[in-house]
């Protein structure tokens, strides 16, 4: 990330953290979800109907990960009803836990189809084919999960955004660095996540969503595009994103990629702040050692 010493700009962040650390660099990449926002679980099941998430759990008898499962195979089985494939070669964007989207998801990322569209192809499908469920009920939440999913307002209000995370970003800007963000996002919601902190989002040196390229992560491709269009050097620009891949990604591309963890509970996900600026940290150390070794051959 870090490139001449001489030119750097020193930042000190402290408080509540309860230490100081000192970077130099240019360039910060937010990730949105699972980094500047996360999903707000008690705002979700009211979306769905805690009634309905109860009276799954006592007839179904199984956890939240086989409604997930359930909505994903629903899916899948939409885009072949409509025959609906994958091309060779073209990069899946993985959820949460690292696993691919189905096509059908990845295609909304893409902003290949919109939301309207994609919620009547999957209710009229959910209709024709009540042999996909073993339940009533189970039909009842899947045709729910897909409303909030893919309804953009309803969508952002199970969206909250990460104070901590946001709060260093805004500290970057001040103190003179570039803020940029890459995410894989819908277009027609993230207008609606910007109208949560529109002074924020609009201090932006640049944003690079999904849903405006027609790109996903782990693909180098939205990854270049990023750097090509605001012309900036890898080296240069820390990238903070909570997968794995698309972290892999951008070290391939000489990027300073840093894994942003999370703390979980069974309500909520946060990332965790104090190891993300440790992680930053060690990276410049790294880096200043490099440099300085270079400076003395």
């Amino acid at each position: 990330m870090f490139s001449v010493i001489t030119r750097s700009l020193p930042i000190i962040l402290a408080g509540s953290l309860g230490y100081a650390i000192s970077l130099h660099g240019d360039a910060f990449v937010f990730d949105i979800g699972g980094v500047l926002a996360s999903s707000n679980k008690i705002r979700s099941f009211r979306e769905l109907g805690i009634v309905n998430i109860l009276q799954y759990f006592v007839t179904v008898r199984r956890g939240p990960n086989a409604i997930k499962g359930t909505f994903f195979e629903t899916l899948n089985r939409v885009a072949k009803e409509h025959k609906i494939s994958r091309r060779p070669g073209r990069t899946i964007a993985k959820d949460d836990s690292g696993k691919p989207v189905p096509l059908l998801m990845n295609l909304w990322l893409k902003g290949k189809i919109t939301c309207k569209k994609l919620r009547t192809m999957i209710f009229e499908s959910i209709d024709k084919h009540p042999e996909w469920f073993d339940y009533e009920i189970e039909k009842r939440l899947i045709r729910n999960l897909v409303d909030m999913v893919f309804t953009p307002e309803k969508f952002i209000k199970t969206i909250q955004l990460n104070k901590g995370i946001i709060t260093f970003a805004k500290q970057c800007k001040q103190q003179g660095h570039q803020i940029y963000i890459l995410s894989n996002w819908d277009a027609e919601s993230f207008e609606l996540l910007k109208q949560k902190d529109p002074a924020f989002f609009a201090s932006f040196d640049g944003i690079i969503i999904s849903g405006q390229t027609g790109q996903v992560k782990p693909s180098k491709k939205i990854f270049k595009t990023l750097l090509k269009k605001y012309h900036l050097k890898p080296r240069n620009c820390f990238f903070i994103d909570d997968q794995k891949e698309n972290v892999a990604t951008s070290r391939k591309l000489k990027i300073c990629g840093i894994l942003c963890k999370s703390n979980h509970s069974w309500l909520e996900k946060k990332p965790d702040l104090r190891y993300v600026l440790q992680e930053i940290t060690r990276a410049q150390q790294a880096k200043n050692t490099v440099a300085t070794a270079v400076r003395f051959v």
